[in-house]
């Protein structure tokens, strides 16, 4: 083999990597995006996601704000497990800068409530069913804040999903 076959053989094999690498950034971005209104995988999933940029702060487990960048996917952010008639109390402040964003409750039957959609700011009391529960955090290449402060009122325990 000569030295030009060579050098052609080389820059055919990183001509390949390079386009295989585009690719599986662009099925990546597809397979997260994708999640965004499948309400079975958003119940699946505790932690499949990416963030370009994030930034959090908390001053307990139970105070979360969170400034983020090329959000996709779902991020898992408490879980709560109730006893009979629990009862949850959240307070949000969400500002959606680009994308889609939401944030979702799953119950013990892996069923979705959407608990706001957007930008959207209030207080959301929750009554719970006995059984685990997870407070999601959902994304479509999403830019914005939020801020989240969860409260127990009764008969439920909550912990957060990993160290943030």
């Amino acid at each position: 083999m000569n030295i030009k076959n060579k050098f052609s053989s080389l820059f055919l094999i990183l001509l390949i990597s390079f386009i295989n690498g585009c690719n599986m950034g662009y099925n990546r971005n597809t397979v997260y995006s994708n999640i965004y209104n499948d309400n079975e995988k958003i119940a699946q999933t505790s932690e499949n996601h990416i963030y370009t940029t994030a930034d959090t702060t908390k001053d307990s487990d139970r105070n979360l704000s969170l400034k983020y960048s090329g959000f996709l996917g779902v991020d898992a952010i408490w879980s709560i497990n109730s006893k009979e008639n629990g009862e949850i109390t959240l307070d949000y402040d969400s500002k959606v800068n680009s994308g889609d964003f939401k944030i979702v409750l799953v119950n013990p039957k892996k069923e979705i409530e959407n608990i706001l959609i957007g930008t959207d700011h209030g207080r959301k009391t929750l009554k719970l069913s006995n059984g685990e529960y997870v407070l999601k955090l959902v994304g479509n290449n999403a830019n914005g804040n939020v801020k989240l402060t969860i409260s127990q009122s009764k008969n439920a325990e909550i912990a957060l999903m990993e160290e943030r």
